[in-house]
């Protein structure tokens, strides 16, 4: 019973096809063996190359041997190749600052991905995960993808056992007589997810609502659907008033302004997703931050994640990649080198001033007036330097008078508050900033030894 099921997932849902390499992630439980002995016994009906990968965590011991040498006898017998990795997953959880989960789950998939290549990813998730998945998301507080919960088809990566539960799984595994690991850390509540699987879900079916896990799928399921039909709508939308720019897409700000909320926001989520090339860390805060932009006057920006800017001058959005500078250091970049050395600048009270410095590439600017983070970067659209008998003047026009070649503008630094430029070094000082009677402290720039 349970084999036709799995057998009808890959069918329908398109998850294998004759000739694929499927490379299937086993740890030695329970849904892992199920799910590779699952594939095993499909790839002689359907042909298709089955390896299978075992990542040792380092953190178990004895008992994470114990595991590795039951899944390489295990893939043995069956006759497939097995892919073992070890991996500190403690050391890296330090390095990056997560939790051993976090660690472990970015192991396990850059191990899989590793070695997969261009070919498919079995991952035994189960519909008691799904349960716990959006439950969690819930907790955590999300919006429709999050409510939607894991789909059995993700990319490279599927999930063929997503629709049956863990006593389905582990009654065909008795009737098969097949020995599966259990890991004990499985019934440590330490983990949030541990916690809601042990104690929190089997609570509420047993106390509040028996039904509570299946409300949860279909709850999941409505969210799939609603989440597709928004984004639909939102791509034909982007496909209809959006265009390519330097390094981004822009869109008229106003259409996107008359949109309904729910599509406006998918729809920033859309732009953000395709110029950063990232899905993960995306979240509502920075979606909010680009639609605020939307209501202000004139030209605004956001500073956003993987080095996306938005910016949105009129009428007018544009998201785009910040550029990136390298000057003959090699991989130490001139724009990274200046803001290093800007977090040591001098600041000091005017009446500790002395003389103004007379060295070409040391200023002073009136620190009071910042109001942005200062930063050294390349120009972005927007910016704007105020000149003493001009005014404000575009960056852009400033460097065409400066003469500034045209091959060199997107590489050249500026120092900037914001989309005011205080300083483009070898030039004039934003006059706004410069130093006057009324001045109570001073930021000392020192960009000497960088462009000398």
């Amino acid at each position: 019973m349970l084999f036709e099921q799995f057998k009808k997932n890959i069918i329908e849902n398109d998850l294998i096809k004759q000739g694929d390499r499927v490379v299937a992630g086993v740890s030695g439980g329970a849904d892992s063996v199920c799910l590779l002995l699952c594939l095993h016994e499909l790839s002689e009906e359907m042909p298709f190359i089955l390896e299978a990968l075992h990542l040792n965590h380092c953190i178990r011991g004895a008992f994470a041997d114990a595991d590795e040498a039951f899944t390489v006898s295990l893939c043995e017998s069956l006759g497939i190749k097995l892919h073992v990795f070890r991996k500190d997953v403690q050391g890296l959880a330090k390095e990056k600052k997560i939790s051993l989960e976090e660690a472990g789950r970015q192991a396990r998939y850059e191990a899989l991905f590793e070695t997969a290549g261009v070919g498919k990813i079995a991952v035994a998730h189960n519909s008691n995960d799904l349960d716990e998945t959006i439950f969690h998301n819930i907790i955590r507080g999300s919006s429709l993808p999050g409510l939607s919960g894991m789909k059995m088809k993700e990319g490279a990566i599927i999930r063929p056992l997503l629709n049956i539960d863990r006593t389905q799984i582990e009654e065909y595994l008795a009737k098969r007589g097949q020995e599966y690991c259990t890991d004990a850390t499985n019934f440590e509540n330490d983990y949030t997810r541990n916690k809601l699987r042990n104690i929190v879900i089997p609570f509420i079916e047993k106390e509040i609502n028996a039904g509570f896990s299946k409300h949860l799928r279909r709850l999941g399921r409505d969210a799939e659907l609603a989440d597709e039909y928004i984004s639909d709508c939102a791509r034909a939308f982007l496909e209809e008033h959006s265009s390519p720019a330097r390094g981004g897409l822009k869109i008229d700000a106003a259409a996107l302004l008359k949109l309904p909320e729910i599509l406006r926001r998918k729809a920033v989520y859309l732009l953000l997703a395709a110029v950063s090339g990232k899905k993960r860390d995306i979240g509502d805060a920075h979606v909010g931050a680009v639609i605020r932009l939307l209501g202000k006057d004139g030209t605004v920006s956001a500073d956003l994640p993987y080095g996306v800017t938005a910016v949105k001058s009129y009428h007018e959005l544009t998201i785009c990649k910040n550029a990136e500078i390298h000057g003959e250091s090699g991989s130490e970049g001139l724009i990274e080198k200046l803001n290093r050395s800007l977090l040591k600048a001098r600041i000091f009270s005017e009446e500790n001033a002395g003389s103004f410095p007379q060295k070409e590439y040391t200023k002073w600017f009136d620190y009071d007036k910042i109001t942005d983070t200062l930063l050294w970067r390349t120009r972005r659209q927007g910016d704007g330097i105020f000149l003493k008998g001009v005014g404000r003047k575009s960056l852009a026009r400033y460097m065409i008078d400066e003469k500034i070649p045209a091959a060199k503008r997107d590489a050249t630094p500026v120092l900037a508050d914001g989309n005011e430029i205080l300083w483009i070094p070898g030039g004039r000082i934003n006059e706004k900033y410069k130093i006057t009677s009324e001045t109570k402290n001073i930021i000392e720039i020192n960009a000497e030894g960088d462009f000398e």
